[in-house]
């Protein structure tokens, strides 16, 4: 496993994600927001819209090591269906047990480093991330122990393993990546890392292609509109995301690409009949903090 003697050497940068996250206040602007923006243009060859069953599971080191640095780690399962515009199931309700590690047997698995989060006034999220796939078996063995919030296992712990797994592996490298940042968040020369489970939430997302035009140019780039429905075990959260891509991140000013997606969303959203503002938390900080915000 990663340990304090590993950890001298200078880790490479973690690339930035930069994302416009817009709240939707209420379950209509919800439906508002999927019909109109369902059928704003898409680029060229542009896979159908999909639906996204995800369940997040989040660990910390037993003494707040990685939030100690503002960082989390997050196992997320997710299944896939094809969406038409019309469906818009409310999936699960608010307060429903999070149960990671009974996911389906179809879905998909992601482990994810999220490091030094933080959100604008305007709603643009930025935050270094590190992910990768996970096979099945990797992610159930490590789920299999952390059901209990706050306890120290095996099954959670053995994530930060991936960091030391031997190039000859199967293990994805940015998976490897992601244990290997979680990892450095523990002092040098210390116990061994370990992880405690915080629990979670579930998220059901529909993914809906976009060709916005940036300012300033003629040639559309081509993105995905994220519409989330989260359900916490203290409310729901309805949200707009959508990633930026990293080619257009440079230009981050006032004027900046970031802050002119924000414009051309909000409107979007506004001609849909979609009232939103700009995210004031992440979900993972409304789950920590049981907010709605």
């Amino acid at each position: 496993m990663a340990s304090g003697a590993s950890l001298d050497a200078p880790a490479p940068p973690i690339p930035q994600e930069v994302e416009i996250k817009l709240r939707l206040p209420t379950a209509a602007d919800h439906a508002a927001a999927l019909r109109h923006l369902a059928r704003l243009p898409r680029p060229p060859g542009a896979p159908a819209p999909v639906v996204l069953t995800q369940v997040n599971a989040f660990f910390d080191g037993p003494g707040g090591e990685l939030s100690a640095r503002r960082s989390v780690l997050r196992v997320r399962s997710a299944s896939r269906a094809h969406w038409t515009e019309g469906d818009d199931d409310a999936g699960s309700a608010s307060g429903e047990k999070v149960d990671v590690a009974g996911a389906r047997a179809d879905v998909s698995w992601t482990l994810t480093y999220k490091g030094q989060q933080v959100i604008s006034a305007d709603g643009v999220g930025r935050a270094a991330e590190l992910e990768g796939p996970l096979s099945d078996a990797t992610a159930r063995a490590a789920l299999s122990d952390g059901d209990s919030a706050g306890e120290v296992s095996a099954g959670p712990s053995s994530l930060l393993a991936l960091a030391d797994a031997p190039p000859g592996d199967d293990v994805d490298p940015g998976a490897r990546a992601a244990a290997s940042a979680a990892a450095a968040c523990f002092p040098t020369g210390g116990p061994t890392p370990s992880l405690i489970a915080l629990g979670g939430f579930r998220n059901r997302r529909v993914c809906l292609p976009w060709a916005w035009t940036p300012p300033g140019s003629s040639n559309p780039v081509s993105l995905v509109l994220e519409v989330d429905r989260t359900s916490y075990s203290h409310g729901v959260v309805h949200e707009v995301e959508c990633e930026l891509p990293a080619a257009l991140q440079g230009d981050q000013g006032p004027e900046g690409t970031a802050a002119a997606l924000v414009r051309d969303l909000t409107a979007a959203l506004a001609a849909g009949g979609a009232e939103c503002r700009p995210a004031g938390r992440s979900k993972f900080a409304n789950f920590l903090n049981k907010t709605l915000e």
